[in-house]
């Protein structure tokens, strides 16, 4: 299914059901979140419940939208009304707290064809620390990193001025497994619409490849006004080795921060 594809992905259904005053601002804040997710779903508003999903429902779109974007709000808006037919009943939320990188609640949906469903809404967390894309998903669980706990370190100053310490400092977490860290490296303008999830698989990628990083180091770079690539040779514990792409631009604000990490064939 489209929508498990795109995540890497609870409290009392009413407020005066819990001691608000206990209430962290970031969990007022996705809180109200998740309940305005689940109450698209119930009133099957699905057109919107998918741009929730992308995280673009406050973003104003229009005819000239790329056709990527607008196929994939279609898609999941028919994946949405076509699993959810029957209405929603009624829902119940708790909210399972302490993840770093996400807010998770376990949710129980009554549909009015008498079916109960139990899953898992996942709201990601972006790297300035607001909500992200919202998806409930069901027999599903969270691991590696994505399950970490703990408080998230929000970075809080400009990503570097210079290239190579935009590149060497992204290296650096990279290879240290440092989520937190990793996003100092993207511009404050990115850091609005980038999930930490988005990093968090980023380290699994390579981490995860033939039995773990053993160590990297710079192959080729080549810098222009604007916008820097970096090749990076990553060796793994195998022995095998394999050629990561890095490319860093510029921003109108001076910062020099990463917008894009691939791995290439070697030449």
């Amino acid at each position: 299914m489209l929508t498990a594809l795109l995540i890497v992905n609870c409290m009392g259904v009413h407020a005066q059901n819990q001691d608000v005053t206990n209430i962290s601002h970031e969990d007022n804040v996705f809180q109200r979140r998740a309940t305005d997710y689940m109450e698209c779903l119930k009133g099957k508003d699905f057109e919107n419940a998918a741009k929730m999903l992308m995280a673009i429902d406050k973003k104003v779109m229009n005819e000239n939208e790329d056709n990527n974007t607008l196929w994939l709000i279609k898609t999941i808006k028919n994946e949405l009304q076509e699993e959810y037919a029957a209405g929603i009943k009624d829902y119940k939320m708790v909210e399972d707290k302490g993840y770093k990188y996400l807010h998770k609640y376990d949710v129980a949906v009554s549909l009015n064809n008498g079916t109960e469903k139990v899953g898992t809404l996942i709201i990601e967390k972006k790297l300035d620390g607001s909500p992200g894309g919202c998806n409930l998903r069901y027999d599903h669980t969270i691991d590696g990193i994505a399950s970490s706990r703990g408080e998230v370190i929000l970075a809080q100053k400009a990503a570097p001025f210079t290239p190579n310490a935009a590149a060497t400092g992204y290296m650096n977490c990279l290879i240290k497994k440092d989520v937190d860290g990793l996003a100092c490296y993207y511009s404050k303008e990115k850091r609005k619409d980038m999930d930490y999830i988005d990093l968090v698989n980023q380290v699994d990628n390579v981490h995860s490849m033939n039995g773990g990083v053993r160590s990297s180091v710079l192959h080729k770079k080549r810098i222009q006004s604007s916008e820097a690539d970096y090749y990076y040779k990553i060796v793994f514990n195998n022995g095998t080795s394999e050629f990561l792409y890095l490319q860093v631009v510029k921003y109108s604000s001076g910062e020099w921060g990463v917008r894009k990490t691939e791995f290439v064939k070697p030449w």
